[in-house]
């Protein structure tokens, strides 16, 4: 691959639809993720990399998911969260957990993470909390009761990643995250 490829851990309470993508409706079952995206080299640092709607997208241009998995138990999230722990050196074993704020879509919080998980070098394990966003301007009610619904999801996935190993674990919010 021509990008750096970026891992990420998922928790959502994010409803899934019948095409198996995440929308905006409230779940109050926690589904457990890995992606993994390719960060192209040809951008500014801080920017997100969109692929084009209507032509092939381009590695070296644009952000691109290259691997995603659904863990069909937490127990799977652990043990793979796990494994990833492990391959860092004891005592740097940490989880940062990005929350993403208002008006955000599965997508852009995703690729956010990785973002500042490759522009800043960090060395953590990524994993990203998506809560149900119905990601537009106009949705600021529904996301400020979407926030306040996914603090149990939120506690869920601190517990799984603490009980995965992470020796420290960092949680980064934005806006109503």
């Amino acid at each position: 691959g021509v990008g750096t490829a970026q891992e990420v851990f998922v928790g959502t309470t994010r409803g899934i639809d019948t095409a198996g993508t995440h929308g905006f409706q409230r779940n109050t079952a926690e589904v457990y993720e890995r992606y993994v995206i390719s960060i192209p080299p040809e951008r500014a640092i801080g920017t997100i990399a969109w692929p084009p709607k209507a032509a092939a997208p381009d590695p070296r241009t644009a952000f691109l998911t290259t691997a995603a998995e659904r863990f069909a138990t937490p127990a799977e999230f652990r043990k793979r969260v796990a494994a990833s722990l492990r391959q860092r050196p004891k005592g740097v074993r940490e989880a940062v957990i990005f929350v993403h704020g208002f008006n955000t879509n599965f997508a852009e919080g995703l690729y956010r993470i990785a973002q500042l998980a490759h522009d800043l070098s960090a060395g953590s394990l990524m994993v990203h909390y998506a809560w149900p966003s119905r990601a537009s301007p106009l949705g600021y009610v529904y996301d400020r009761d979407s926030a306040l619904f996914a603090r149990d999801g939120l506690e869920r996935l601190i517990l799984e990643t603490a009980a995965a190993g992470s020796e420290r674990i960092v949680v980064v919010g934005h806006s109503m995250g």
